[in-house]
Formats: C-alpha cells, sequence, structure tokens
C-alpha cells in the first residue's frame, strides 16, 4: 500500500499542477534584481524554463553580469533595487526508506539574499548570504573583467564561490527541478573516507578566457578542510586543489558541453595520511526548439589511499535525463536516471536513482516543483522512496 500510496501521490501531483497553473498569471523571474535593471522579461536570459540559461544568460555570466553593449562602459550602481534579490523556499517532504521508519514532514529549506552586478567598467561582484538548516554561509566573489569585446576577453574571479556546479552549462547549471544529479552532489562517489563532493562551494582563485562561444577556466582552491565536509571553512593546510574546465555553447537555445578536471589532497586529521584524489568527466545537453532537452554526464572518481589506511579505489557515475516544456502551461516535465558504482574493482555495490518531476511557475516571481525518486542500493539490498514538493519565492 505504500508503493501504491507513493505513486498515486506522484500521479496526482503530475495533473494538478499544471491545470492549477492555466488559472494564474505566468510570470516569473530567476534573479529578479537583473529583470528590474533590464526592465525584460526572464525569457531574456533563460529557456526553455527558469532557472535554466540560454546563451544570453550564460554570456552574461561569463562577463561578469554585463550585456554585451555594456563591455567597458561605467555602471549605474544608484538603484540598490537593481542589485539586491531575494529567494526563499520551503518544502514538504516525505520519505519511505526500506527499514527505517517512514516519515514526512513541512520543511523551510532556505533563505538567501542576492547582491550581484556589475559595479565599474571593470569589476563586479556576487554575494550570496544564505540560511538553511539553522546555519548561515556567506558566499561572496569578487570578478574583474579584462577586455574591449564581448567576444574575447578573460576574467579573474576571488573569493567564495561555486566551484563549477550551479555556474555552468548543461548539467553545471542549475536543476530545472529539484534535485542535482547523483555523480555532482553525492560524496560518496567511491568507498573510501574522502568527503568530496563536485558541487562543492569552494575559496579560491579562477581565471577564465573566453573566445566566442568557449570558455576556458582554471581554477587553484583550498580545497577540503581538514574534517571533511567543507569546501569553504577551516582548510588551513599547505596543500591546494586545481581544477580545469572547458565550456562550449553550441547554439543559442545553450546546447553545449563540459569538460572537467579536478585534483585534490585531503587530510583526515591524523600525521601522514594525505588522500589525493581525482575527478574527471564529462557533461553535454541538446535542446531542441519544440522543448525537449537531453542532458547526460559520465564521471571518473579516483582516490589514492595511503597504504596504512587501506588501498586506492577507483569509481565510475553517470546520469542521463530527459525533460519537456510545456510553453502553452509554463510547465516543465522531467526524468532522469543516476547510476554510481562507488568501487570498480567490486561488484554488487551499485546505486541507482530514478526520478520524475514537474515543474510549473505561476504569479509573479513564484515557483512550484515536485519531485519523486526511488533509489536502489545493491551493497545493502534496500529501496528508498521519496516525495518532495517545493514552493520558492523570488523578487
Amino acid at each position: 500500500m505504500q508503493k501504491l500510496s507513493l505513486g498515486m501521490f506522484v500521479v496526482l501531483t503530475l495533473i494538478v499542477v499544471p491545470l492549477i497553473g492555466m488559472l494564474f498569471p505566468q510570470e516569473v523571474s530567476a534573479l529578479p534584481a537583473w529583470g528590474r535593471k533590464y526592465n525584460a522579461d526572464c525569457s531574456l536570459c533563460h529557456s526553455p524554463a527558469v532557472p535554466r540559461l540560454n546563451k544570453t544568460g550564460q554570456k552574461f555570466r561569463w562577463s561578469g553580469y554585463r550585456m554585451p553593449d555594456e563591455v567597458g562602459k561605467s555602471q549605474d550602481i544608484s538603484k540598490a533595487g537593481n542589485f539586491l534579490s531575494l529567494r526563499a523556499r520551503g518544502r514538504a517532504e516525505y520519505k519511505n526508506p526500506e527499514g527505517a521508519m517512514e516519515t514526512n514532514r513541512f520543511a523551510w529549506h532556505d533563505t538567501t539574499f542576492f547582491y550581484a552586478g556589475a559595479l565599474t567598467k571593470t569589476l563586479s561582484s556576487f554575494t550570496e548570504f544564505e540560511w538553511e538548516d539553522g546555519k548561515v554561509e556567506l558566499l561572496s566573489q569578487v570578478r574583474a573583467f579584462f577586455g574591449e569585446s564581448s567576444n574575447q576577453f578573460t576574467t579573474i574571479r576571488l573569493g567564495q564561490f561555486h566551484s563549477m556546479q550551479g555556474v555552468g552549462i548543461g548539467g553545471f547549471d542549475r536543476p530545472t527541478g529539484i534535485s542535482r544529479p547523483e555523480p555532482l552532489s553525492s560524496r560518496a562517489l567511491t568507498s573510501s573516507a574522502i568527503p568530496f563532493r563536485i558541487r562543492e562551494n569552494q575559496q579560491g582563485a579562477e581565471v577564465a578566457h573566453v573566445v566566442n562561444n568557449s570558455r576556458f577556466i582554471a581554477q587553484v582552491l583550498n580545497g577540503l578542510a581538514v574534517g571533511g565536509n567543507s569546501g569553504v571553512e577551516g582548510e588551513q593546510d599547505k596543500n591546494k586543489d586545481i581544477m580545469f574546465a572547458y565550456e562550449r555553447i553550441l547554439d543559442d537555445l545553450a546546447s553545449g558541453f563540459t569538460l572537467y578536471g579536478y585534483r585534490g589532497v585531503w587530510n583526515d586529521g591524523t600525521e601522514e595520511s594525505d588522500y589525493s584524489f581525482y575527478r574527471y568527466g564529462a557533461v553535454a545537453n541538446k535542446i531542441f526548439s519544440s522543448g525537449t532537452e537531453i542532458i547526460g554526464g559520465y564521471f571518473r572518481a579516483e582516490d589514492m589511499v595511503p597504504s596504512a589506511v587501506g588501498t586506492d579505489v577507483q569509481g565510475n557515475s553517470f546520469y542521463v535525463e530527459g525533460q519537456h516544456f510545456l510553453k502553452p502551461l509554463d510547465t516543465t516535465l522531467l526524468a532522469r536516471f543516476d547510476w554510481v558504482d562507488p568501487n570498480d574493482s567490486l561488484g554488487g555495490n551499485n546505486r541507482k536513482i530514478e526520478t520524475i518531476g514537474v515543474v510549473h511557475t505561476y504569479e509573479s516571481h513564484l515557483r512550484l516543483a515536485l519531485e519523486g525518486n526511488r533509489s536502489v542500493n545493491d551493497a545493502t539490498n534496500k529501496t528508498d522512496y521519496q516525495v518532495v514538493v517545493e514552493a520558492m519565492l523570488n523578487f
């Protein structure tokens, strides 16, 4: 009956949410401050659905939040409303883990303040002050722009920032739905003790060079703290992590691909126990004019474990996702399959996650999303179910 109840809930919500949207005006902005600044609809930078970026949106972000005709020009920073935005997200969650208690709860996921935009001819900033689960996190960065054209320039970024996840192309962009793909968000891409995840926020420096629709990126980062889990606080050892990436936009809808490589060093807090680790892979997406999008990615993980602790571990992971945007309803349907093998020298330890969802925006700045997923862990022979409904408000 539990599986039946879950299925009925998902099906009913997939039907009801788009129908509700027909009754309300359909207007939404991803970061409303920029909509106010340029007096523009969100579709200028987002397609097929917010928050995913089209070519205009990607190049706006690449150049430090400048439109092409603003390159080399002074900025008006007197209007705070053109820089300040607020995002608030609340959720209802249902979980049915095999062998554990079935739960459901309401949760206030986060409240986030943004101050972002171009400040001068050369400088721009992005500051994100977020309260989540009783914790406060500050991301703040400054970016310098060097160039005379929007088609070829170099940027330098310093501070505490999203390394690649949430600021890239395709799978590296922000998710259309609620959850991110497992290969990008999990700290368990291998079965070793290293708690690194690709989407971790980082402190460091970045140099990027843009030539037309290509961007070359190099980052030097603090890496993981000695105790693990944090990529932004408490990291004091002499080792630095290095990330390289290449992005390419293929069309005006922002179909494209990213090649990614990361080399890091982590210490578990004991003497002479440095772990070296590598993450490398690629993501790609193709958006069709019909509103259909196909996204996929593969990542290889290699952990060099100290001999006193254990043996080296290699893992593989991939995901594939399909989306379809129903423009008359301002609604996106999505489905994704994630697969992770945390140790390719062993069998029977894979994790598989199947996700379906629907996203709808209606009324001014309000966005609703529903996701349901089934997670299968071959190592424990357990299957878990989860459904999340999220309301997100931007203004």
